[in-house]
């Protein structure tokens, strides 16, 4: 299932379920804090895919796209921030996901640094 965000700049309560799409397009600066579940976000422009778990927030800049997957059933909240870039806290989930590599198990015969 596929939605498009509304185009009103109030906070938003978003409820995804495992697997759906949210397209997110917004003329101003926007903050994804994830109450719940965990998210795949990515940007236009930004070559980077981000894993945003529980207590993550994440930059929604203005006038650009944002896809927003939930990998599993996930609650968000898309609240407005002044200015027009979004302040401190942006990007949190690329530490995220170098956590999850760190710990994510290996197939078998596979190795980490090995030539």
């Amino acid at each position: 299932m596929s939605r498009t965000a509304p185009r009103q700049p109030a906070e938003q309560l978003l409820q995804l379920t495992a697997g759906e799409l949210v397209a997110w397009e917004q003329p101003q600066a926007m903050r994804l804090r994830v109450l719940a579940g965990v998210v795949w976000v990515t940007r236009e422009r930004d070559l980077d895919d981000y894993f945003l778990h529980a207590g993550d927030t994440f930059a929604l800049y203005p006038r650009s796209r944002a896809l927003i997957q939930a990998e599993r059933v996930a609650r968000l909240v898309v609240e407005p921030v002044g200015g027009d870039r979004p302040g401190p806290g942006s990007g949190r989930g690329r530490r995220t996901l170098q956590r999850w590599l760190q710990h994510a198990p290996l197939p078998a015969g596979v190795a980490l640094g090995a030539p």
